[in-house]
């Protein structure tokens, strides 16, 4: 009876002791690099915007976005100004100033192309790879007969 006791303690500590061991070799080891990477990134919500599309001189619409950006946290927080402010001045200068897409006629490669040069402006702008994705959640085309329409309306 005392030997079946005394393995039972045994074999009891020996599983214990190897649980514990084990726990610790594996939270000791550097986590892989995928997690890495995800650890360093940071998505900034951008708030909506209204940017107005000006063609030969004169008022055409507005576009109205929302658009969340995928950043690297640790570069963010080198930047001079606030990132929301860097992000958002950027996003509102391509939209305002990118000539070659036509709003009106929008096409599903125009947005790849539009998410890209944001996305380059950015970084240009920060002197570092600061925005890894750009993420277009809204894009809207409001001419400026529609925004008169909706204002008689209401």
């Amino acid at each position: 009876m005392i030997r079946s006791l005394l393995a039972s303690v045994w074999i009891v500590s020996v599983t214990l002791a190897a649980a514990y061991f084990g726990h610790a070799m594996q939270s000791s080891r550097p986590a892989p690099a995928a997690e890495q990477d995800t650890k360093a990134s940071a998505t900034v919500k951008l708030k909506s915007m209204t940017v107005p599309v000006i063609s030969s001189g004169a008022l055409q619409g507005y576009v109205l976005t929302e658009i969340s950006i995928s950043t690297k946290s640790d570069l963010l927080k080198t930047l001079p100004q606030p990132p929301e402010l860097l992000l958002s001045d950027e996003v509102f200068k391509t939209l305002y100033a990118d000539e070659q897409i036509d709003f009106k006629h929008i096409e599903k490669t125009d947005l790849a192309k539009l998410s890209q040069k944001i996305r380059d402006n950015i970084n240009s702008r920060a002197g570092a790879v600061v925005a890894e994705d750009v993420f277009i959640q809204e894009l809207h085309y409001m001419s400026k007969e529609d925004v008169r329409e909706s204002q008689t309306n209401h």
